[in-house]
């Protein structure tokens, strides 16, 4: 009776020991998938970050160019109002206006508003610039 008990128990744990190095096996087995499917993702990630990065400087690129087109557009337009007469320090009476066209506007009037539709151009290419990016950066998440 002792002979099996003694039996029994050195079974138990030998089937405890082996169950124990399955188990370990197992959990061994996981953590390599597990780290093998991190590194997929990364890989993964990266890809999709070093596209997205190429497409955002390209639309930077087209921004800087759009924006330098409109600097330039405001050089021109700028040198071209120098040719208007200044701003008379005798005020003129709305009545005086001779249209709505805004030529007759003094130099100075017409170099602000000049410069006011620029800013506002730049704005407008920042703004669209920054709307395709974000269209990029949700695309480029699926």
């Amino acid at each position: 009776m002792y002979w099996t008990l003694g039996i029994s128990a050195i079974a138990f744990v030998i089937g405890w020991q082996i169950n124990g190095w399955r188990l370990q096996t197992k959990i061994a087995s996981l953590e390599k998938e597990y780290a093998q499917n991190v590194a997929a993702a990364h890989e993964h990630t990266r890809k999709i970050e070093t596209e997205l990065t190429n497409k955002i400087q390209k639309l930077e690129r087209k921004k800087n160019g759009e924006i330098a087109n409109v600097n330039a557009r405001l050089h021109v337009a700028l040198s071209e109002l120098s040719e208007r007469t200044s701003r008379s320090t005798t005020s003129t009476s709305p009545t005086d206006c001779k249209g709505t066209t805004g030529s007759e506007l003094s130099r100075e009037d017409a170099e602000f508003l000049t410069r006011e539709a620029a800013r506002a151009d730049r704005l407008r290419s920042a703004l669209d610039i920054c709307y395709q990016q974000y269209e990029e950066i949700k695309n480029g998440k699926q």
